[in-house]
C-alpha cells in the first residue's frame, strides 16, 4: 500500500474551523489568508435597447466560451463556442485571444474570467481589477487595471469602433445567476468553481456577494490550491510519484486526468496514488464549503430549505470519485446531506456574466420580465446530486 493517507475525521473538522474562523477574520477585516470582497452586483447594470447585440466570452485556465444573446430572441444563446486554450504568455496574446472571438456586431462584451478580479464599477459598468496573476495565463502587465477598460481601448483600436467592455470573475458570474433564479433563495446559496482553480462564495445579505478567493486559503503555511487545486494536481503526484520510486513523471494536468480515463493502461501503485490525491483535493473542497456553513448557520443548523450549491467546474463534474469523496468527507463532518443540493447549470457563466450587461441603475419592469423570460427558456439545469453520499471502498 502507498503511504498517502487521507485526511482522518479529526483532521478533516480542524481544517473546516480553521476556515470558518479564516472566515471570521477576514469579515472583520483582521489579517486572513481569505478576501472576503464585497461586490455590489446589483448596483448598475448597464442599459441595452432591442437591437444591442452582446457578448459573452469565458476565458478558464485551459478553455474558452464565447456566445451571443439578442434580446430580441428570447430562447436561445447564439453561436456558442467552446474550445481548448493553450496558457497565454503575455497581455498581448490575451487582447489578441478576444479579438479572435469578438463578434464585431456586438455592441456590448463581458469578459468572464478564471482570476483574481476585485468588482469595481467604472461609472455604470462592472470592471473587475486584476489583483494578482495567479492564473495559467501571464497577465501580469494588466494588474492593478480595469481589465475590460483594456479590452475596449485594444478593440477600439483594432475595429475602429466604440464598444462597452466589461468584466468580472467567474465565480462572481455564478452570484448573478443564484440572484436571478427563482429557484435559489440567495441567504441558503452557496457558490463554487472546483476547476483549475478553486473557489467559493455567499451572498452576505440580499445584495452583497462575498468572493472569498478561497484558493489562498493556508493550510500549515501553504496556499491550498498550491496543491489541491486541479491544475496543480500533477505537480503533487509527482512528487509523491518520485518519493515512491514511480518511474512516471507527469507533464501537465491533462496528463493526470488521463490515469482516470485510461486506468487500464497504468500500473495499481500509479492508480492509488492519483485516486488518494484526487480524494484529498475533494475533501479540502468540502470542508471549504463546510466551513461556509458553520459561519453562515452554525453547527447542526436547523434549516426551512435545502442549501443549494450552485457549482462549475470539470474537476468536480467529471469525475465521480471526486463527487462521491465529496459528499462522503461532509458526512465525516456530521453534515446531513440530505439538506444539500447541488446543482450546475448549463452554460451557468455565460447566463450569469449575461445578468451585469441587461439593465442600468433604474430596473425597468419591461426589461427585468424580458430576462426572466430568457433565462426561464435558457436555464437549464444539466446535473443535480441529491441524498445521502455513495460510500467508497476502504
Amino acid at each position: 500500500m502507498l503511504n498517502l493517507k487521507v485526511f482522518s475525521s479529526h483532521k478533516l473538522k480542524q481544517i473546516s474551523q480553521q476556515f470558518q474562523a479564516e472566515i471570521e477574520k477576514a469579515s472583520k477585516k483582521e489579517v486572513s489568508s481569505l478576501a472576503f470582497e464585497k461586490n455590489l452586483l446589483f448596483k448598475n447594470r448597464i442599459k441595452t435597447k432591442k437591437e444591442d447585440l452582446l457578448q459573452i466570452i469565458y476565458i478558464g485556465g485551459s478553455h474558452i466560451e464565447s456566445a451571443l444573446i439578442n434580446p430580441k430572441n428570447q430562447n436561445q444563446i447564439l453561436n456558442f463556442k467552446s474550445e481548448k486554450i493553450s496558457p497565454l504568455k503575455n497581455s498581448q496574446e490575451f487582447f489578441e485571444l478576444i479579438a479572435k472571438y469578438y463578434t464585431p456586431k456586438a455592441n456590448f462584451l463581458n469578459l468572464n474570467l478564471a482570476a483574481h478580479l476585485k468588482s469595481i464599477y467604472r461609472k455604470d459598468i462592472l470592471d473587475g481589477v486584476l489583483i494578482k496573476n495567479d492564473l495559467e495565463h501571464n497577465l501580469q502587465e494588466l494588474v492593478g487595471k480595469h481589465v475590460g477598460l483594456e479590452v475596449e481601448k485594444y478593440l477600439k483600436q483594432k475595429f475602429n469602433k466604440k464598444i462597452t467592455v466589461s468584466s468580472s470573475n467567474n465565480l462572481v458570474s455564478l452570484g448573478f445567476l443564484a440572484k436571478e433564479d427563482k429557484e435559489f433563495e440567495s441567504s441558503h446559496t452557496i457558490t463554487g468553481v472546483i476547476a483549475s482553480g478553486l473557489n467559493f462564495g455567499f451572498y452576505h445579505d440580499s445584495e452583497t456577494f462575498i468572493n472569498l478567493e478561497s484558493g489562498k486559503f493556508k493550510l500549515e503555511n501553504q496556499e491550498i490550491a498550491e496543491f489541491f487545486a486541479g491544475n496543480h494536481l500533477h505537480n503533487q503526484f509527482n512528487k509523491q510519484a518520485k518519493f515512491l520510486n514511480l518511474k512516471i513523471e507527469l507533464k501537465k494536468k491533462e496528463d493526470f486526468e488521463r490515469i482516470f480515463r485510461n486506468p487500464n493502461k497504468y500500473s495499481l501503485e500509479i492508480r492509488e496514488l492519483a485516486n488518494k490525491i484526487l480524494q484529498k483535493s475533494a475533501q479540502i473542497s468540502a470542508c471549504q464549503f463546510y466551513g461556509i456553513v458553520l459561519y453562515k448557520f452554525g453547527k447542526n443548523p436547523i434549516l426551512k430549505t435545502k442549501i443549494k450549491l450552485l457549482l462549475e467546474g470539470s474537476l468536480f463534474w467529471d469525475n465521480k470519485i471526486y463527487k462521491e469523496t465529496f459528499l462522503k468527507t461532509l458526512k465525516l463532518l456530521d453534515f446531513e446531506t440530505e439538506k444539500l443540493e447541488i446543482i450546475r447549470i448549463k452554460h451557468g457563466f455565460i447566463l450569469g456574466s449575461s445578468k451585469s450587461l441587461y439593465f442600468e441603475t433604474k430596473l425597468e419592469k419591461k426589461g427585468y420580465l424580458l430576462i426572466q423570460k430568457i433565462y426561464s427558456v435558457l436555464a437549464k439545469r444539466v446535473n443535480v446530486l441529491r441524498g445521502p453520499p455513495v460510500s467508497l471502498p476502504a
